[in-house]
């Protein structure tokens, strides 16, 4: 006896059937896991080497780490920081600016280390330097601009 008609090659001998619409789909939560990813290794593919191939004898990395390698997440990926190795499509950009100072992506808008800056001519009645009155309206509140060790922010060392 043959196998199952009327398939496409021999799908339906290897694949167990679905039991849902969310199993076939992979849509539940057991999918939910951040996924990992092969090592991502920029520029050209050097050769598998054994572990003893140098002249001194002594190991070289691990043999068994190699391009097969689970590695992180991409949401943790930074290749080549500041440079672009791969089309927009495979690695976005910004993974572009990877270790910037400060990393860029994560700047805030304001400083907050020192608080909020009150103008103090506003509680005194000090001329100010540019002639305009003592005392303004709540726009002149603000924040710290600088730090007292001209650092921007305050992660920066």
């Amino acid at each position: 006896m043959g196998g199952i008609k009327g398939g496409v090659g021999s799908f339906f001998l290897r694949r167990a059937a679905a039991k849902s619409v969310r199993q076939r789909h992979q849509t539940g939560p057991q999918y939910n896991k951040r996924k990992v990813f092969p090592r991502f290794q920029a520029g050209p593919v050097r050769p598998n080497r054994n572990s003893f191939s140098n002249f001194g004898g002594m190991p070289l990395r691990s043999a068994s780490k190699g391009k097969n390698e689970k590695h992180y997440h991409q949401l943790h990926r930074r290749d080549a920081p500041g440079r672009q190795v791969a089309s927009p499509t495979h690695q976005p950009e910004y993974t572009h600016h990877a270790h910037l100072t400060g990393d860029v992506r994560t700047i805030p808008e304001k400083d907050y280390t020192f608080g909020v800056y009150v103008d103090k001519s506003r509680y005194f009645d000090v001329d100010r330097e540019d002639g305009s009155p003592s005392r303004q309206s709540d726009m002149d509140m603000g924040y710290q601009k600088e730090r007292a060790d001209k650092l921007m922010y305050s992660w920066k060392s």
